[in-house]
């Protein structure tokens, strides 16, 4: 790797970027980006556009929290340590590949310690929590440990109050496809000038800053995380209900001293139609699957 010596968003370190693939711009690359497309990209980078994607307050807010959030970080890390760990931005150019460039949010030079951080929403932060990098930003880190040459980095995501680390580690069958992907790119498309297919919904969408908005979707996305571990809770339940039945010999049902009904119900086997040809479609039931079985749980109604 190969440090350069620029300041992050300034103007010089703008026009460093326009003619190279920074670790920002590989999800689109690689097709999990939700803010901008490939196609937007490469407007970008041949210069048709400025930029397809505008500085919302989210993005505000991250920049205005990543110098809180690393000093949280240092501190975490210096006490575990028993030293002292210091951060500051950095940019890192690939030392084969001048065109692959990376500006990282928190380096410790002494430890070679590389850190991204995101101030993100309540659905990205709950994946943080579970030790899970948001598959969005995936790419990104992936690339950044490419670029500095590095087998770990930390994935920091700040809720503006706490935060978590995530410890991510080289992954070299997806970097070789990344590489692949991004130099691909970079011949063809940003040299080449060959445009990459448009998005049919990233390249049409219109762009648009609300706070309410942006509050209401993140309430929902939440609601839908806790929606899928109830029902995960729910198909557990049922199962333990399943076993205890089966357990005490019991097949058909039963009711319980607080009123409550357990009775078995059989779902007849749906039509597997992708197994039949047309000469033997007029016997349907040939191509039935298995019955399922399952107990439906019923309160008596007072």
């Amino acid at each position: 790797m190969k440090r350069v010596d620029i300041t992050q968003q300034t103007p010089e370190w703008h026009e460093w970027r326009k003619d190279k693939i920074g670790a920002s711009d590989v999800s689109s690359i690689m097709g999990v980006s939700p803010f901008k497309s490939v196609y937007g990209l490469w407007l970008e980078k041949t210069g048709a556009v400025k930029s397809t994607v505008k500085m919302s307050n989210s993005m505000r807010r991250g920049l205005d929290l990543e110098v809180t959030a690393l000093q949280h970080l240092a501190n975490e890390l210096s006490v575990d340590m028993q030293e002292q760990i210091c951060f500051d931005n950095a940019c890192f150019q690939h030392s084969k590949y001048p065109h692959m460039i990376a500006s990282i949010d928190g380096w410790d030079s002494r430890k070679e310690i590389a850190v991204e951080v995101k101030c993100p929403g309540k659905v990205d932060h709950s994946l943080a929590l579970q030790g899970e990098v948001p598959a969005k930003y995936f790419p990104q880190v992936q690339y950044q440990l490419y670029v500095l040459g590095i087998p770990k980095m930390i994935y920091y995501s700040f809720d503006g109050q706490e935060g978590v680390s995530v410890s991510v580690y080289e992954d070299r069958e997806y970097q070789a496809k990344l590489v692949d992907a991004v130099n691909r790119f970079y011949i063809f498309n940003m040299i080449g000038k060959k445009p990459p297919e448009k998005d049919l919904f990233l390249d049409t969408l219109e762009y648009v800053e609300d706070e309410e908005l942006e509050m209401l979707t993140s309430n929902l996305q939440e609601a839908k995380i806790k929606c899928k571990e109830f029902t995960d809770l729910v198909d557990t339940l049922s199962g333990n209900v399943s076993a205890r039945l089966f357990n005490l010999g019991i097949s058909e049902g039963v009711v319980l001293r607080d009123g409550t009904q357990i009775v078995k119900i059989t779902r007849k086997g749906s039509i597997d139609y992708s197994a039949m040809n047309l000469e033997e479609a007029y016997d349907l039931e040939k191509f039935r699957k298995a019955d399922s079985i399952y107990y439906k749980v019923s309160q008596k109604k007072v």
